[in-house]
């Protein structure tokens, strides 16, 4: 087999985010609890990642080598502010609704032991 039918038949693992403004903790979160399990940052495991909206900005500090952890921590900090929410309830306020829409854990990313028990959602495989 030639390199060119290889380049064609090879495997190619693509991460695609979703947008939805200050929700972009839900698959921060999501990455930066399976990044726990890894040795390295998770955008290195793809080979192309996208995004639309916000989950492109996400896409963007990954391809960059920033952790999922890094970029959790920038919309828990800055997200509220950037977002429009008040400074008295914003970062409470998200916190409550990344945990209601992924689980409870350390922060808003679960913990090793939840993320493991509980695996990626039926239907996704996570390729790695």
């Amino acid at each position: 087999m030639d390199k060119d039918s290889e380049d064609k038949t090879a495997t190619r693992r693509i991460l695609c985010i979703d947008g939805g403004g200050i929700k972009g903790t839900q698959p921060a979160a999501f990455l930066a609890a399976l990044e726990e399990d890894l040795d390295r940052p998770i955008g290195e495991y793809f080979d192309l990642i996208a995004g639309t909206s916000t989950g492109g900005l996400i896409a963007m500090g990954l391809a960059l080598g920033h952790s999922a952890k890094s970029l959790l921590a920038l919309y828990e900090e800055r997200g509220p502010k950037i977002f429009g929410q008040s400074e008295g309830g914003g970062q409470a306020t998200l916190r409550a609704a990344s945990v209601s829409q992924i689980g409870e854990g350390s922060g808003t990313a679960l913990s090793s032991a939840q993320a493991r028990r509980r695996g990626p959602p039926s239907g996704i495989g996570t390729g790695l």
